[in-house]
């Protein structure tokens, strides 16, 4: 499974850490959402239930498979895909893969890795079905994440990737003044515009909604949830618009390439 031996992380036990694990600092306000911010784990895993909708999966797509999750984070998709599979490989470069949580079902064999998304540790051709999902426009170098992908990926196998679409490059505007703050100063700042957004729509919400969507946030139903999702949209160092590089780049060494949803990419290698 591994081209290298993985050592017990000190953190948890049940991850192993990847001794060639290179800067990890650019995703620190990943580790800090899922760590200390994030109380909302169930509703990102039934929000992030769509992924089986947005490209068009039947139910049981992950029955039987070996599937590689890389920027698995805190599982909100590993806890719907787990269960299913018959060997699930979660990969973060960030803390948040401490948050991965124990109580799932979990399959045959179930690895959690903390390792680099540009450099996985995992043997060549060993996925089935590899997930992706809002982590390689994130990544420092995403075309070379994009390579491990492809590498880790079996022939006739599947990639499933998102990345966001081009609409969320305004998320790039804000997110030039609050990414090298640290990760509290940051979310204090986004907590503090999302309340100021919030009385101006009990006002106007017609201008409210015009100025939320010019910064690609969206309204949330509670106040918390909306805060944690507006740092996570708006802190991390890198913003990527990258969705039809990846399309372009995959097209060559890929059976099939569709996109069935804005950021939506289903590889078929």
């Amino acid at each position: 499974m591994f081209t290298r031996e993985m050592r017990e992380s000190e953190t948890d036990a049940d991850v192993l850490a990847d001794p060639r694990l290179g800067d990890a600092s650019y995703v620190e306000s990943f580790g800090y959402e899922w760590t200390r911010i994030d109380g909302f784990a169930d509703r990102e895993v039934l929000a992030h239930g769509h992924l089986f909708g947005r490209f068009l999966l039947p139910r049981d797509f992950f029955r039987g498979k070996s599937v590689v999750d890389v920027g698995c984070g805190n599982g909100r998709i590993g806890r719907i895909v787990a269960p299913q599979c018959e060997r699930y490989v979660g990969v973060d470069l960030s803390e948040a893969i401490y948050a991965f949580p124990k109580y799932i079902r979990r399959p045959r064999e179930f690895v959690l890795v903390r390792a680099s998304g540009t450099d996985l540790p995992l043997a060549d051709r060993m996925s089935d079905a590899t997930i992706c999902w809002g982590a390689l426009h994130h990544m420092d170098d995403p075309d070379r994440a994009l390579d491990e992908l492809l590498r880790v990926t079996k022939p006739r196998g599947t990639i499933l990737i998102y990345v966001y679409p081009p609409a969320f490059a305004w998320r790039r505007n804000i997110s030039f003044y609050l990414r090298g703050l640290p990760p509290d100063s940051a979310h204090s700042i986004t907590a503090r515009i999302s309340d100021a957004l919030d009385r101006w729509r009990d006002v106007d919400p017609f201008y409210a909604e015009l100025l939320a969507t010019q910064l690609a946030l969206s309204f949330k139903p509670s106040r918390e949830w909306q805060q944690f999702q507006w740092f996570d949209g708006v802190t991390p160092r890198y913003h990527h618009d990258i969705e039809e590089r990846v399309a372009e780049r995959v097209r060559k060494s890929a059976r099939k390439v569709e996109r069935l949803w804005p950021g939506c990419l289903k590889i078929e290698r």
